[in-house]
C-alpha cells in the first residue's frame, strides 16, 4: 500500500515539517525518527528462547479460535506435538532440537480437549510450509487425539503415530475406536505402575489390526511425555520415527 503524501503549500523548513507530521500522524505513527512503533515481541510461551520465539512462534486459527504454536526446522517430514491435560506446547521444548538435529519440522501447540481436528490443522500448518506426511506424536489426551487423527481420512499424508500413555476415550474422542481404523505404523507406550493407562495401551495395541505396530511397556511410574525422560523411551520412539518415517521423506 503506497504512503498518503500531504502537501504543504506556501509554507517551507520546520514549520511545514512539524506540521506534516502533525497531519501524518495517526496515518503513521510519525515520529523524530520517522518510523512505525515496534509491536509486541514473540511470544515465547514461558519456555523458548527469545531467538526460537522470534523464528517460530506462531497461531494457529482453527475455526476461529486461536491456537498457540511453535515450528521448528525445515524438514520433509513433520512432527506435530499434543500435550497431555494441563499442559501446553512447552511440555515438548526439550525435544525441539533433538528432532530437528535428525531432519524433522516439528510443530508443538496448545489446544483444550483431545481434538483431532486440531491436529490436524497443525499437521496442515507443516504441510504448507512444506512437509510432504507428518508423524503425530500425543501425550494422553494427545496421544489419544492424535490416534484418533490418524485414523481419519484427510488430505495431510500421515506416516506414523505415537502414542504416549493415552486414554482408550477422552470425553467425545474415542481411541479404541480409531485404533481399529489405524493403516499407519503405530507405537503404543506406557510405564507398569500407570494404571488404567498401561491396560489401555495394551487395549489400544491389540485393537490395532495393522501390523507395524509396537508395545513398549516401560518399568515404574510416569505418565505421557514423562516416559521420554529417562531410560530408553526417547531413543526408542526416535527408532521408530526413523525407521516408520525417515527425514528424508
Amino acid at each position: 500500500m503506497g504512503r498518503t503524501r500531504t502537501v504543504m503549500r506556501g509554507r517551507s523548513g520546520p514549520v511545514a515539517a512539524l506540521l506534516g507530521c502533525a497531519a501524518l500522524l495517526a496515518a503513521t505513527g510519525c515520529s523524530g525518527g520517522g518510523s512505525a512503533k515496534a509491536g509486541p515481541p514473540p511470544d515465547d510461551y514461558g519456555c523458548l528462547s527469545e531467538k526460537q520465539a522470534a523464528a517460530g512462534s506462531i497461531t494457529l486459527d482453527y475455526d476461529g479460535t486461536p491456537l498457540d504454536a511453535y515450528v521448528q526446522g525445515d524438514g520433509k517430514v513433520g512432527i506435530v506435538f499434543s500435550h497431555h491435560l494441563g499442559g501446553d506446547l512447552c511440555e515438548w521444548a526439550d525435544y525441539f532440537d533433538h528432532f530437528t538435529q535428525h531432519g524433522y519440522r516439528v510443530l508443538a501447540f496448545t489446544m483444550d480437549g483431545a481434538d483431532p481436528g486440531a491436529v490436524l490443522k497443525a499437521s496442515q500448518e507443516l504441510v504448507r510450509r512444506g512437509s510432504r506426511k507428518v508423524v503425530l506424536v500425543g501425550a494422553s489426551k494427545g496421544g489419544t487425539a492424535s490416534l484418533a487423527a490418524a485414523a481419519a481420512p484427510g488430505s495431510v499424508q500421515v506416516a506414523a503415530v505415537v502414542s504416549l500413555s493415552a486414554p482408550s476415550q477422552y470425553d467425545t474422542t474415542d481411541a479404541m475406536a480409531a485404533a481399529g481404523r489405524l493403516k499407519v505404523p503405530a507405537f503404543f507406550a506406557a510405564k507398569s505402575e500407570d494404571t488404567p493407562y498401561v491396560d489401555n495401551a495394551r487395549d489400544l495395541y491389540k485393537a490395532d489390526h495393522d501390523a507395524q505396530k509396537t508395545l513398549k511397556v516401560y518399568q515404574g511410574s510416569g505418565h505421557g511425555e514423562e516416559l521420554l525422560r529417562n531410560g530408553s523411551g526417547l531413543a526408542d520412539m526416535t527408532d521408530f520415527v526413523l525407521h516408520y518415517a525417515p527425514a528424508a521423506g
